[in-house]
């Protein structure tokens, strides 16, 4: 448990420190490699390591690259597999790529709020080493998405869709993004409505949109696989996303709104009572709304300056209890103790 207090401790000391916006500082830069090592170069740790393990040798039982079946899902991380293993680095590369994928996307969106250093440690106790260290596949998924969402505004349809479709191909759940490029447009409802649908009518014909359909409904509506904590993990989503809306106006003054937050905010309360119809699909989908809490939690210490380091204070507690409380009582928690890895060997 310690090596993961400690990797954790440099946000919850410089979340203090004064932000600055404009460039990446020495300390995000060289906290951003430390993690990097940290993730991308662990041995045999994490819940999913040995899942990973399995499926790095069944993407790797054919040696030629003309196997890949393009037609299909998530092939991309198949060509990563089989990549790593020409190179020689094996299942070892595949997280690391994985890690740096999620980390870049985390960073970068960090980036954009007023507390950096508050928001990257908003989102270290869970989405970082539970999904970045066990969930690789939808790890990089995520990073992706927050790269685009980080420079959302900056791009074209066109590249963010493309964006969207690399990161599907890593974790087929980010083509839910599809839906924030419906939502943010001031077309009428029922337009949006019509749109959705029509993603979803040509998602369903498409070869790697219908294989990618027939796996999740029958993992998690046919069989409802059961994610134990689901309320929480979404929680960690919906309650940012409920203050966001309770103090909308007074962020709104502060120059803090966000209309993709705002999105995301009333999607993550949704998604409370959805996760009793599949608890694991809605908890996959939430993952990607895990940018509310990075911006909303900074965004409400600038818009009270006057009771600003009681409410850091408060968000350091709060990280401090999520960590604690899933190393303490997490029912995976025996595939991350102890931590091991490929730098010191056992």
């Amino acid at each position: 448990m310690f090596p993961y207090f400690l990797m954790l401790s440099p946000p919850l000391f410089a979340c203090w420190v004064q932000p600055v916006r404009t460039r990446l500082t020495l300390g995000l830069a060289l906290y951003f490699l430390a993690l990097l090592l940290f993730m991308g170069l662990r041995d045999r740790t994490g819940a999913d390591w040995f899942g990973y393990l399995n499926i790095y040798s069944v993407a790797n039982l054919y040696t030629g690259f003309d196997e890949i079946e393009f037609g299909k899902s998530e092939q991309l991380f198949v060509l990563l597999n089989r990549l790593s293993s020409a190179l020689g680095t094996g299942v070892y590369g595949v997280n690391f790529v994985c890690a740096l994928l999620f980390l870049i996307g985390i960073f970068a969106y960090a980036r954009t709020t007023v507390r950096p250093w508050l928001a990257i440690g908003m989102v270290i106790p869970y989405l970082g080493y539970i999904i970045g260290m066990s969930g690789i596949r939808q790890a990089a998924a995520v990073g992706i998405g927050s790269f685009a969402l980080a420079r959302w505004t900056r791009l074209s349809a066109i590249l963010k869709l493309a964006m969207i479709v690399f990161a599907a191909e890593f974790h087929t759940s980010a083509l839910f993004l599809l839906v924030f490029m419906v939502l943010e447009t001031s077309a009428r409802l029922w337009l949006k409505a019509l749109l959705i649908a029509g993603f979803v009518t040509l998602l369903s014909n498409v070869s790697a949109g219908q294989d990618a359909i027939d796996t999740y409904s029958a993992r998690y509506l046919a069989k409802d696989v059961v994610s134990h904590g689901s309320l929480a993990h979404i929680a960690l989503c919906a309650v940012p996303g409920a203050l966001y809306l309770v103090f909308r106006k007074r962020l709104e003054q502060a120059g803090l709104s966000n209309r993709l937050v705002a999105i995301g905010s009333v999607g993550s309360i949704l998604a409370l009572p959805l996760s009793a119809i599949s608890s694991t699909g809605v908890d996959r989908l939430v993952l990607f709304f895990s940018f509310v809490q990075m911006w909303t939690y900074p965004a409400l210490v600038a818009s009270f300056p006057q009771s600003k380091q009681t409410l850091i204070g408060l968000c350091v507690v709060l990280i401090l209890f999520i960590f604690v409380v899933y190393f303490t009582f997490g029912l995976t928690v025996v595939g991350f103790v102890p931590y091991r890895t490929i730098l010191f060997g056992d």
